[in-house]
């Protein structure tokens, strides 16, 4: 990943941090469906041959026509935006409820199609496909994750308890979240929306069922016809694993090309130049976030740590059996339940050109006046858990030069070392 990337607004604790404010907008309206491969509906089927077909050629050559008996009709073309139309990208929220900023302001997008997919029965059932077009990877993934995580915590318990469905993890293209009648995923500079419309005679239920049989298998269809990468941005590589403490489909990632959009959940903002992602975790009772840096020089994940060390209260770590460079530094939160007005810490950590550090999760600090309640790590569990992390990378083996065009930026994008060079 090159260095001559911009300066951008880093914001930590984005993805994990419950915000009553303005949330990244909701999936786009209306039905979504992904057809792939040959159809089994034909004859007095509304998806007879003769009527389906994606009429924009480059639409049509990166999604299906037909799949599980769903269809796009000759009749019904895609509304389009962006590269390629009429229609200016930033025209998007016209049908998006003025949400088109995140798309082409935020995330850089750069062609923005919306078909809909009809049920070849004629129960009225119907599926509608978002298809966002990105001149890189690294902005498709990266508003996956946010769209996913939402500004909400994803620990499935929270989740439940507040009466919200979590994500869940399903196959398609290089990641691919179902939630409550909807489906996001990502490949390449391609991310995908979908929304299920259930049929009139459909109760609750019987329609979300629907939707958790038929939205996966869309996603297979349409992640096994988009062209692009599955190689995960290096910074995201970094992170933790569910066997670590990982939090499934909890991870934000942001970008080197990157708007904070407005709403975006945030309590600790650091100027940096490149990208960065963050890890939601959980190990027992205690909540935590794992930030990673990866960079191809050593200078400018010393130029991360510095950041860190700028922040009020820090101090210099010595133990150089933590790494090459560490501070502890401390920063202001502004909710997240009792006691969180106050102040959270953290832990950064250089070895070579990654950084790696471990910092409170504001939502959910604890009470310190009841000791029981004290979710939080301290400042030696933090040390231990990055001594950790960067052992076990150094034990893994190097990740596979990525192809060109891929996410990491191809075998200069290092994965985190303990022999990295000081």
């Amino acid at each position: 990943m090159s260095q001559r990337l911009s300066v951008l607004a880093l914001t930590v604790l984005a993805a994990c941090k419950e915000d009553p404010k303005p949330t990244p907008p909701p999936p786009p309206p209306g039905p979504v469906v992904v057809a792939s491969g040959s159809g089994s509906t034909a004859g007095k089927s509304l998806c007879d041959p003769a009527a389906v077909g994606i009429v924009d050629a480059k639409v049509a050559a990166l999604l299906p026509d037909l799949v599980e008996g769903h269809c796009v009709l000759k009749t019904a073309p895609a509304k389009s935006f962006g590269e390629g139309t009429p229609t200016k990208i930033e025209n998007v929220s016209d049908i998006i409820d003025g949400a088109g900023q995140v798309y082409s302001g935020n995330y850089y997008a750069k062609r923005y199609d919306q078909l809909k997919y009809v049920d070849g029965k004629g129960t009225g059932a119907e599926v509608e496909i978002v298809l966002t077009t990105f001149d890189k990877p690294e902005n498709a993934y990266a508003l996956f994750t946010y769209r996913v995580v939402a500004n909400a915590d994803p620990d499935p318990e929270v989740a439940k308890s507040k009466d919200r469905r979590p994500w869940q993890v399903v196959k398609g293209g290089g990641a691919a979240a179902l939630g409550s009648a909807a489906l996001v995923l990502w490949k390449g500079n391609y991310l995908v929306e979908l929304s299920y419309s259930p049929d009139a005679t459909k109760d609750k239920a019987a329609a979300m069922k629907a939707a958790d049989d038929l939205l996966p298998k869309l996603a297979t269809a349409i992640g096994d016809k988009l062209p692009g990468t599955t190689d995960l941005p290096a910074d995201v590589k970094a992170l933790p694993s569910a066997a670590e403490g990982a939090i499934a489909l909890g991870v934000d990632y942001v970008p080197p090309k990157f708007a904070r959009p407005e709403g975006k959940a945030e309590a600790l903002v650091l100027n940096v130049a490149g990208g960065y992602a963050a890890a939601c975790m959980k190990e027992g009772k205690k909540r935590f976030r794992v930030l990673a840096f990866v960079r191809e020089e050593k200078d400018a994940a010393r130029d991360i740590v510095e950041t860190f060390r700028k922040l009020p209260g820090s101090v210099t770590l010595k133990d150089k059996e933590i790494g090459d460079d560490a501070v502890h530094f401390s920063f202001a939160v502004g909710q997240g339940g009792a006691g969180a007005a106050g102040k959270a810490e953290g832990v950064a950590v250089r070895r070579g050109a990654v950084v790696l550090a471990v910092i409170d999760e504001e939502l959910v600090l604890g009470d310190p006046a009841k000791k029981e309640d004290w979710p939080r790590t301290t400042k030696d569990e933090k040390v231990e858990k990055l001594k950790k992390l960067f052992a076990a990378r150094a034990a893994a083996p190097a990740p596979a030069p990525a192809a060109s065009g891929s996410v990491t930026g191809g075998a200069s994008a290092p994965a985190p070392s303990a022999s990295a060079p000081k």
